[in-house]
């Protein structure tokens, strides 16, 4: 597996570079959840999850041979936190999710802060549009 990350690592659709910082890569793949160009992040796995910020979405994508010929069923969304603006419940979601797959534990907790992240600059802008409305 070290063979073909040292061959793509500079070579990707998703990676994009930036002058500032050192001239850091970042990896924008949906199953990346720190968008850090390494191996650890940008390894494919059975299943990979992700926060996303559109709709607070849980994805999974499973690599079977079955599901690739069916993109439908190639990657699953669940809702993390649909109306909800509980931090506590959306990673309660996504520990029971991701509890039974075959998923890297170590992982975990990047998802969770990022949901909470996430969670927490939607309900600030929220609150900034009901502000600016109000006026």
């Amino acid at each position: 597996m070290s063979l073909i990350w040292e061959i793509t690592k500079n070579n990707s659709s998703l990676l994009k570079r930036t002058r500032l910082y050192g001239g850091a890569s970042f990896h924008t793949s949906p199953t990346n959840p720190l968008n850090i160009n390494s191996e650890k992040y940008t390894k494919t796995n059975n299943v990979s999850v992700d926060v996303t910020p559109k709709g607070d979405l849980l994805i999974k994508k499973s690599t079977h041979d079955a599901s690739v010929r069916k993109p439908k069923e190639y990657v699953k969304k669940s809702k993390v936190a649909n109306k909800q603006l509980s931090v506590t419940k959306a990673a309660k979601t996504i520990v029971e999710t991701t509890e039974g797959e075959d998923f890297r534990g170590d992982l975990k907790t990047v998802l969770v802060a990022r949901a909470a992240k996430l969670l927490r600059l939607k309900h600030k802008s929220k609150k900034t549009t009901k502000a600016t409305q109000s006026k």
